[in-house]
């Protein structure tokens, strides 16, 4: 069996974070596996495997709004996007770059 985690702590920073949801709506809301560590305007871009579905998110790169240590909400009207899901291979995950400018 292959199992997924999340390095809690990780040699860089900002971390790489696996996706355990994504909520549809405007705005739409992420939660992270474990603790994520990000900050408001953090910028960051989605990668979704085809595997996990809601494919018209996939690629996202912005800026965050951090609403709990696992959640935070992009702004991105995801109503009608198709449903999300997890645990699939390979994993979900986000790419943290630098602050938004």
């Amino acid at each position: 069996m292959i199992q997924c985690f999340d390095n809690p702590n990780p040699s860089y920073s900002p971390a790489t974070r696996l996706i355990a949801s994504i909520t549809k709506g405007m705005p739409t809301t992420i939660e992270t596996a474990i603790a994520h560590g990000y900050y408001i305007d953090m910028e960051v871009r989605l990668q979704i495997p085809f595997a996990c579905g809601m494919q018209q998110i996939g690629k996202y790169y912005g800026p965050i709004t951090v609403t709990g240590a696992t959640t935070f909400t992009v702004e991105v009207d995801s109503t009608t996007f198709d449903d999300f899901g997890f645990p699939a291979l390979p994993t979900p995950r986000m790419l943290c770059y630098r602050d938004w400018e």
